[in-house]
């Protein structure tokens, strides 16, 4: 009889899980969650094929007690294919199978649309360019034992001679597996680890599409880890929610239940300093989430002169082009001028500096240029590897634009001064990925600008929330007119000038001084950051640290203003309404820093959990104004209040679910923050008409319009969208970008400068992003 881990190995080796895996588990040199579902399911065919467990209803039973799902339609065909019960539904108690089928068939359209988001973007945008051009270059590599930390040290075999691997697509996946689905994958610039790391995508990719207990490969870039060096799990969610726009409860289920596999790029990129820290909250990361397949590629030298190890299963080596396949190469791609490829490769001062296929793409690419001006690829000091490819990545960039360009594209000069300027911005703020949307105030090109930006956000804040005080003002006086709301004037009456409209200047100019208070208070709070200072704080308490300064500050100072205009406690309110409004453009409009503070936003969709803390909250503060109205001896009907208050509540509670959008296109936070705003209007607006009219008449009804109007487009996305224009509006100004920046990014990848991945744009090469960096510092 075999031992119950060699069959639990056996049973979850097309999962990614080999013997080994199951055999290190009991050794207790890899953690097993405890929480794991795929193990419980491995067990369950084990003991039915023992008759352990013998019915699909047992089995169910077995994996609720765990207060797990059970079987669905796929495991229970798989498991008990031969038994009358998997395919007999039974006749009692139906109620809850449909519903969970119902909430599967929803659970897996979300991971099909990440599928297809990580096929369009790395696969079909990225690894098949590059499949195609290097399709005759056989790609190796040896393991490394040395280049990976062991749990039991004293328990591993000794190194013996480096295993020779083919980097087949076939080959990767076994790999993957047979290591504990933990990857690392070495070598040197422009070897190929992207281009072998998506060849592994591309093999589990179409496992998880044809089976859905396969884990989901996602590809991300550890050089954004350094902006806040957060635990890898926070961090994952983020980039999730920012690249792939995946929402946050989405993906950390996700995380949860084990449903992902990291393949993390560029750590290489990161400065230095930050790799150890990196590799040890990896190693963290892997410790708390055990089943989790991570696939992690760096340059040799980077990653060994860390004093860090990763902790994985297997570390590999890209092994260096050999100098007769190179050559085989060159004259392959280009019979007609094979002259060149002969030449360059008989050089003897350069012929051991092309080992990667990068190298032979660009001196492939320079020598099949015009005949009758070539480019020469000898005449170029250089003696390691290296600096030759960064001297080609020169030739190979002045070249492309040199070519002319139609008349309706971008001369040359706009272009290279353009990008050169996004790389050094790129770099600074240790990104790989160009999202448009996600440009920052930091990217400005002085602190003076970027005050200059706080200064106009926060004043256009303040009017916006003085019209939305003045709206509330005069809602409350028709519907609750026994209460002393009015402002007592601090200037005479002034002849022709209803007092509503006074009402409203005064609004709009005092709220317009706390809006330039804000920012002179957050600028302050950005540019010194005391709470992090004087206090260990994590971003969120930070974030929200900020924002109840922010409130205290503009209680106090709306008070103060306001206390002799009124009586002192409707006036306490006031300033209360007042702090809390600003409180909310801090929480759901601004971030809490330079680099943060355009919000990512995710598309909108009605959640019914929501509604009940939508229901809770608004049933209180109608208590609270019958209080109010109850100490002034006011009667302006309970009901009225309560109905009033709770469609508010059901609303703004509803209207605040996430989901997935099955299409991304550039800059799709700010189209979808305007279709938020959108579909929020035309959903709040004809409610609170209607309610309007049942409860008030038309006399308030151009009031409540309005109020709608500038909450619902204030609120869920048309502030995000105004912050943004502003800042590309400064970047043109100071003609740092065009005035269609799609459109110039897109002719930088129609000439193989940049490549669209999803939503966003990676330059072709981390050696072109350096290149285009280094030119914005001349």
């Amino acid at each position: 009889m075999e031992r119950l881990g060699e069959l639990i190995g056996h049973e979850m080796g097309d999962a990614g899980y080999s013997a080994v895996s199951v055999s290190n588990w009991e050794l207790g040199r890899n953690k097993i969650n405890v929480d794991d579902r795929l193990v419980l399911v491995s067990i369950i065919s084990i003991l039915h094929r023992f008759g352990g467990i013998s019915t699909a209803e047992e089995a169910d039973a077995f994996l609720h007690s765990g207060n797990y799902r059970g079987l669905n339609s796929d495991e229970r065909q798989q498991i008990f294919a031969s038994s009358a019960e998997a395919t007999t539904e039974p006749v009692q108690a139906p109620s809850a199978e449909p519903e969970m089928d119902i909430a599967l068939s929803l659970e897996r359209s979300r991971e099909l649309i990440l599928l297809a988001r990580v096929e369009r973007s790395w696969i079909t945008g990225v690894l098949e360019d590059a499949d195609y051009q290097f399709a005759e270059i056989p790609l190796t590599a040896h393991s490394v034992p040395a280049a990976v930390s062991h749990v039991w040290p004293e328990m591993t075999p000794p190194p013996t001679n480096p295993e020779q691997f083919a980097l087949d697509e076939t080959t990767l996946v076994r790999l993957f597996a047979a290591s504990d689905a933990s990857l690392l994958i070495l070598g040197g610039a422009g070897a190929g680890k992207t281009f072998t790391m998506l060849r592994l995508v591309r093999g589990l990719l179409k496992r998880a599409v044809a089976d859905p207990r396969q884990p989901i490969p996602v590809v991300l870039s550890l050089s954004s880890w350094a902006e806040r060096r957060r635990p890898v799990s926070d961090w994952l969610v983020d980039e999730l929610a920012t690249k792939y726009h995946i929402p946050r409860p989405i993906g950390r289920t996700w995380l949860q239940e084990d449903r992902i596999a990291l393949f993390l790029d560029g750590l290489d990129v990161l400065p230095p300093p930050l790799i150890a820290p990196c590799l040890q909250a990896i190693n963290q990361f892997r410790q708390e989430f055990g089943f989790i397949g991570v696939v992690v590629a760096s340059r040799t030298a980077a990653y060994f002169d860390a004093d860090a190890l990763l902790d994985c299963g297997l570390a590999l080596e890209l092994d260096p082009v050999p100098t007769e396949e190179a050559g085989r190469f060159l004259a392959q791609q280009d019979p007609e001028q094979i002259d060149s490829g002969r030449t360059f490769i008989l050089d003897p001062a350069l012929v051991d500096l092309v080992h990667s296929p990068l190298a032979l793409k660009i001196i492939t690419s320079l020598t099949q240029g015009d005949p009758a001006s070539p480019v020469s690829v000898n005449d170029v000091s250089a003696t390691d590897e290296e600096t030759y490819l960064k001297s080609l990545i020169g030739r190979y960039v002045e070249e492309i634009l040199a070519h002319p360009f139609g008349a309706t594209q971008y001369p040359a000069s706009d272009l290279r001064r353009w990008l050169a300027w996004l790389a050094g911005r790129m770099k600074e703020h240790n990104q790989t990925e160009l999202l448009v949307e996600n440009v920052q105030p930091s990217w400005l090109p002085s602190n003076p600008w970027r005050w200059f930006y706080m200064l106009l956000t926060r004043l256009v804040d303040g009017l916006i929330i003085g019209l939305i005080m003045w709206l509330l003002l005069h809602h409350l006086h028709l519907v609750h007119p026994g209460l002393p709301l009015g402002l007592t004037r601090p200037f005479e009456r002034a002849d022709g000038i209803s007092s509503g409209a006074q009402d409203l200047f005064w609004l709009l100019g005092v709220n317009a001084l706390l809006g330039i208070l804000v920012a002179f208070v957050q600028m302050f709070l950005y540019e010194h950051n005391p709470l992090a200072t004087h206090f260990q704080l994590t971003p969120w308490q930070r974030r929200h640290g900020q924002i109840l300064i922010v409130g205290i500050v503009v209680f106090v100072a709306a008070y103060l203003t306001s206390f002799q205009l009124g009586e002192p406690i409707p006036m306490l309110f006031w300033a209360l309404i007042e702090a809390i409004i600003f409180m909310l453009f801090g929480r759901f409009i601004h971030g809490y820093r330079y680099r943060a503070e355009v919000r990512h936003t995710i598309a909108l969709n009605w959640s019914w959990r929501r509604v009940k803390m939508g229901l809770v909250a608004s049933a209180l503060l109608a208590a609270l104004i019958e209080l109010i109205e109850f100490s002034y001896h006011v009667d302006n009907g309970i009901w009225k209040t309560f109905l009033a208050y709770i469609v508010v509540g059901v609303l703004l509670g509803g209207l605040s679910g996430e989901r997935m959008a099955t299409s991304v296109r550039p800059n799709e936070g700010m189209v979808r923050a305007y279709r938020n705003a959108r579909t929020a209007t035309m959903v709040a607006l004809p409610v609170m008409a209607v309610l309007s009219l049942l409860l008030w008449g038309t006399k308030e009804l151009l009031f409540t319009i309005l109020l709608v109007l500038t909450c619902t487009a204030t609120f869920y996305g048309g502030s995000k969208v105004g912050n943004h224009l502003l800042l590309r509006m400064i970047f043109r100004y100071k003609k740092l970008v065009p005035h269609h920046l799609i459109r110039m990014l897109n002719q930088a990848t129609a000439v193989s400068i940049l490549r669209r991945v999803g939503s966003g744009y990676i330059f072709s090469h981390q050696l072109i992003q350096d290149y285009f960096a280094e030119l914005s510092q001349e």
